[in-house]
């Protein structure tokens, strides 16, 4: 373990470490807004559609293996409804007790397991899997003792772990929208480059059915080439360069407030929602433990 640290953190960041103090109260933040932004929405939709049982969901998905097991539970029994429910409880229950590693591996089960039952006629969304990254690597941070220095060098290596799993889904997204550019660039398409955001605008707008009174004004601000260069540009450089603000906490702070900035934007304009994404950025981002060694 130690070497695995050493390796990881060698370099600027073996210049901080991490505050416990801090790092206690972000996690019963998480906790708290996980109960508050995942499971109480899905709650109330899950009470307003009125899907609370198995037999009210068969025959209109394809279980992904995570929950083909639930197949041996009673139709009639309000499973769906259960896992929910336990869900919002249990990470309620976390915000007081955050020290308790059982309790953190229920959360993370139920987060599984909601999200599986969420997205079996899609499989899993992309959009989810950072929350469910978070809630594995928060298993392993120990809250009950912040004295001894290797408690010290795992809680950074697993805080580390939490920000790479966070920062690295928007660096494959990058390097996805990169490989597009760079396709226009080696056909020589250079029609196409002007449009390469206008495009994607218009293609997940489409794509996931959404609403947004301001789609059609946002269209035609991108349709100016020299704005629409620009801001593709700026999007691919931040997204690939962003898993580089792990190794450096002075960037933290900034590049956590550009993410929610790009969210909320996104949220205005596109309708596109992304809560878990913006309460992680602020919290394991913008409000980080980290602090320079005495």
């Amino acid at each position: 373990m130690k070497t695995v640290f050493n390796r990881i953190t060698k370099g600027y960041l073996s210049r901080f470490e991490v505050n416990f103090q801090t790092l206690n109260l972000i996690t019963r933040i998480f906790y708290g807004l996980t109960a508050i932004g995942f499971f109480a929405p899905y709650l109330r939709n899950i009470l307003k559609n009125w899907h609370w049982t198995m037999e009210e969901l068969n025959g209109r998905t394809d279980w992904i293996w995570s929950v083909s097991w639930m197949s041996f539970i009673p139709e009639k029994f309000p499973v769906v409804l259960a896992f929910v429910l336990a869900g919002f409880l249990f990470s309620m229950i976390g915000v007081l007790f955050p020290h308790k590693k059982w309790l953190r591996v229920f959360v993370f089960l139920l987060v599984f397991q909601s999200l599986a039952l969420k997205y079996s006629p899609i499989k899993i969304g992309h959009s989810s899997h950072i929350l469910l990254f978070t809630s594995f690597w928060l298993i392993f941070i120990n809250l009950n003792n912040k004295s001894k220095e290797l408690i010290k060098e795992q809680n950074k290596l697993y805080l580390w772990a939490i920000q790479v799993s966070f920062l690295g889904a928007y660096f494959l997204t990058g390097l996805w929208k990169l490989r597009d550019f760079m396709g226009y660039l080696m056909k020589m398409d250079w029609s196409e480059i002007p449009r390469c955001l206008g495009a994607n605008f218009a293609d997940e707008y489409i794509s996931y059915n959404l609403e947004s009174p301001f789609y059609e004004g946002v269209l035609k601000v991108l349709e100016w080439p020299f704005i629409n260069h620009l801001l593709w540009l700026g999007v691919i450089l931040f997204q690939v360069c962003v898993l580089v603000v792990a190794w450096f906490p002075p960037l933290q702070r900034v590049c956590g407030l550009l993410i929610i900035l790009f969210h909320v934007s996104t949220f205005i304009f596109m309708d596109l929602r992304f809560l878990p994404n913006q309460y992680i950025a602020l919290i394991f981002l913008v409000c980080h433990p980290y602090q320079r060694k005495r």
